[in-house]
């Protein structure tokens, strides 16, 4: 009984140690560009998962590597906001104008 047990918890690492290790490779390119580029310094990108924990956030374009998940991204500018769904299964390339 305690043999078997500790073979179990052993498969469970390993098992993990595989999954965690594919995900790290299975990533893709986020990639948004705010088109008018005299409002792109202004504008505030954020990006969160879908735990709603923030990704990246900043100002003017964003280029980032995110697993496959679902993400929003908000976009502010003065008092404009807008949420963006995407679901990220491939390299993502949007844009954005005001």
């Amino acid at each position: 009984m305690c043999c078997g047990k500790n073979k179990q918890e052993g498969m469970k690492i390993v098992i993990n140690g595989l999954k965690n290790s594919y995900m790290e490779s299975n990533k893709f390119l986020f990639s948004f560009v705010i088109e008018d580029r005299n409002m792109a310094s202004f504008t505030s990108l954020k990006l969160f998962n879908g735990y709603n924990e923030i990704v990246k956030e900043g100002y003017g374009d964003m280029n980032v590597q995110v697993p496959k998940g679902i993400y929003t991204l908000r976009i502010e500018i003065n008092e404009h906001v807008e949420d963006r769904k995407y679901r990220v299964d491939k390299d993502i390339d949007d844009n954005w104008r005001l």
